[in-house]
């Protein structure tokens, strides 16, 4: 026992919120989708999350610290500032995104072409998010609250889907 009061974090609360909404807690849209029934409201979850955690306790923490990983870490991203105005002004916070630092790999790769001129992508979460911000080259730049990212330098998993079967038909030409 002697030996946790010497590890930082030997005291702290945890929470763990399970992914749900498709869009890293950031869709806020009316509508539900027809074709799945899916409501991506997932802004107004984080919200509500963080406002139980704050009713809680949490509004007179010291330390704190958001984190994820995958789509968990780009939503730490996207979530950072917002996550340390909630805590007071005199608490240490930062945030730490594990394998979160999706890029927009064919808008850079390949050209819009490929996609008879839509950026397709962006074309397919247009309904949920505007698309610019989601991608961290875009945002982490401007995230005040220290930020801490690690990541493959090459993401079988990210590649596979971003690329799919496709990319055969268009190396054999």
């Amino acid at each position: 026992m002697v030996l946790l009061k010497f590890v930082e974090f030997y005291n702290w609360n945890r929470v763990s919120l399970r992914y749900c909404d498709g869009g890293s807690f950031t869709g806020d849209v009316e509508q539900v989708d027809p074709g799945t029934g899916l409501h991506y409201r997932g802004a107004r979850i984080f919200k509500a999350i963080m406002e139980e955690l704050l009713a809680q306790g949490m509004n007179t923490s010291q330390n704190g610290v958001l984190s994820g990983c995958s789509a968990g870490g780009l939503a730490t991203i996207l979530h950072c500032d917002n996550f340390r105005t909630l805590l007071p002004k005199s608490a240490k916070v930062k945030c730490f995104s594990d394998a979160g630092y999706f890029v927009d790999l064919l808008m850079c790769i390949f050209p819009a072409r490929i996609f008879l001129g839509n950026a397709y992508i962006e074309q397919y979460f247009n309904d949920v998010v505007t698309l610019h911000c989601f991608f961290p080259q875009n945002v982490a730049q401007q995230i005040e609250t220290p930020l801490f990212i690690i990541n493959a330098a090459y993401d079988w998993q990210t590649i596979a889907e971003a690329v799919g079967d496709w990319i055969w038909t268009e190396i054999a030409r």
